[in-house]
């Protein structure tokens, strides 16, 4: 068996998942890793997926999270999540002053940038699900996305 010396990563060009028994895959945030995440050829059913995330347009889409909460933390810049609920929408604010949340699982969201930054996720993948800005049962929108 060979060991490697431990080495820093940069969060913004690699994601990291935390697998439920404990070990830690790096995974280059390249150009193929939202495809692969979203065709299955990432698998991050079995844990939480950290990654890093440059914020310099609102969501292209709605998210959630049916079997855990996620994480976010705003390390610059400032957002509104946009959730949705029984009663309508409900909008919590993330920046300088207050830059963490925990978006309760099952619950629809999406990011508005109000000032381009850089977010922190900590999200449990197993079961995420996405759909459109336009689909007129549940919401609409703006277009376009985080990088």
């Amino acid at each position: 068996m060979t060991s490697q010396a431990p080495r820093s990563f940069d969060p913004l060009t690699t994601a990291l998942y935390l697998e439920d028994g404990g070990r830690a895959q790096a995974l280059p945030l390249d150009a193929d890793f939202w495809p692969a995440l979203a065709d299955g050829r990432i698998d991050v059913d079995r844990g939480w997926l950290t990654m890093v995330a440059p914020m310099r347009a609102d969501m292209a889409h709605w998210e959630m999270h049916p079997e855990g909460e996620e994480l976010l933390l705003a390390r610059s810049g400032a957002f509104e999540i946009v959730m949705e609920s029984g009663e309508g929408e409900h909008r919590v604010r993330l920046d300088r002053d207050a830059p963490a949340f925990v978006m309760p699982r099952g619950t629809w969201h999406r990011f508005v940038v109000l000032e381009p930054g850089e977010v922190l996720f900590v999200t449990y993948g197993r079961g995420t699900q996405h759909r459109p800005l336009e689909d007129a049962t549940r919401g609409g929108g703006d277009a376009a996305g985080m990088e």
